[in-house]
């Protein structure tokens, strides 16, 4: 989502050249991979299946519960332009301590381009992303690196008029990143998209050939990149869209090497919704042992849709659709915003909604195959002190739901 979310509080702001082959870059592997310029690199080398033993189902399995990132390295202004500071190894090992070993990583690519041309990745940039996934990879973290919104060059066109000019762009972007991060092991993923705003079969053929162009790039790059796990977004990444409109790219490796990717903000007067609307209210409550604290000046206030049921046949839409078909997934983002009272019986109620929706959500999405990734942009795990858990609400409902849900392989 392009967003400034803060989960756990209220939004304030809704090449050519042969090249010496680099080290393998595998956890506990504590020597970088010495960064080229992607130039001096070679363009596409033989396949290498060397760390890449897992297929989709069983990387997914290898995942328990996943963590975003979130505005950090996709901020459009630089890393901290959005309110976090630089992103550290030791944030990232306090995460992994805390029981998560799966990061997705939303990044920016556009705003570092050094020609909009050719759409030559800054070195400097991809250097920095290097670094970030480095710290994920060397604490043996399962790690998702995308191209996010990034000021929606493709999210926002998919529609036949920029079908061209945006796979130019997808491929010479997903060519060099590939080129890049090519020779990290398994627990590197590649991710195609975000949200991409696509509504109808027309727009979900274009997105489909943006997902071709992206698993081509990768594949044809070689090395491990063969055989790497690929993760392509649902339209608007809604359950239901995915649902009736999703079509997966070919894969030439044709391994069972792809993932699916959807996110779950429902209701949104519960988990995102800023004031009221005309068309409807926040929701301050959540599941069926809240619905008694929503009388009197809280009426209106419990979500009437949206509750447990509706969660677990959400995700069961999923299971059914791709992964008793063969695709495993990952629920890439979910959260809810937290709004304060001054009554301490309501504020304990809000809190305990938001907890049991956190453990619901995530519960569900795993029993559906699909690792659940918490959306934080410093709102749950505190990046300016060792990431200490500052929403206990929801991330002990994330960890609870984590471990409870039970993937179906």
């Amino acid at each position: 989502m392009k967003k400034k979310i803060l989960c756990g509080i209220i939004p304030v702001f809704l090449m050519f050249s042969c090249a010496k082959i680099h080290e393998t870059v595998s956890p506990g592997n504590k020597t970088a991979v010495r960064s080229k310029l992607a130039s001096t690199r070679q363009q596409q080398i033989p396949p290498d299946m060397s760390g890449m033993s897992s297929n989709a189902f069983q990387l997914v399995s290898k995942m328990h519960v996943g963590w975003n990132l979130g505005n950090t390295l996709e901020a459009i202004g630089g890393e901290t332009y959005w309110g976090n500071p630089l992103t550290t190894e030791a944030m990232i090992r306090a995460v992994k301590n805390a029981g998560i070993n799966a990061v997705r990583l939303p990044c920016s690519w556009n705003q570092y381009l050094e020609d909009q041309t050719t759409y030559k990745i800054k070195e400097s940039w991809l250097a920095r992303v290097k670094e970030v996934v480095d710290y994920c990879v060397n604490n043996d973290m399962y790690t998702i690196l995308n191209i996010h919104w990034d000021e929606g060059w493709l999210e926002k066109n998919c529609t036949p008029e920029m079908q061209e000019s945006v796979n130019k762009k997808q491929k010479a972007l997903w060519e060099q990143i590939a080129v890049y991060f090519r020779d990290y092991d398994e627990h590197l993923l590649f991710a195609s998209s975000n949200e991409p705003d696509v509504n109808n079969s027309q727009e979900m053929a274009v997105l489909h050939s943006y997902y071709q162009t992206f698993v081509d790039a990768v594949r044809n790059s070689g090395g491990r990149n063969t055989y790497r796990n690929l993760v392509v977004q649902g339209p608007l990444t809604n359950i239901d869209l995915s649902d009736e409109l999703m079509t997966l790219p070919h894969d030439p490796t044709g391994t069972g090497r792809m993932i699916m990717e959807v996110h779950y903000y429902a209701p949104y007067n519960f988990c995102l919704m800023p004031k009221d609307e005309d068309w409807g209210k926040m929701f301050y409550f959540w599941g069926e042992e809240f619905r008694n604290y929503a009388v009197g000046e809280y009426e209106g206030r419990w979500a009437n849709w949206g509750g447990e049921d509706y969660v677990r046949e959400q995700f069961n839409k999923m299971k059914r659709r791709f992964t008793d078909q063969g695709i495993p997934g990952i629920l890439g983002e979910f959260c809810s915003v937290k709004r304060t009272f001054s009554d301490p019986t309501i504020q304990n109620a809000h809190d305990e909604s938001r907890n049991r929706f956190h453990a619901c959500v995530a519960q569900e999405a795993k029993n559906a195959g699909f690792t659940p990734f918490l959306w934080d942009v410093g709102g749950v795990l505190d990046r300016r002190n060792n990431m200490a858990v500052i929403d206990p609400y929801i991330f002990y409902g994330l960890m609870w739901g984590a471990n409870t849900g039970r993937y179906p392989f």
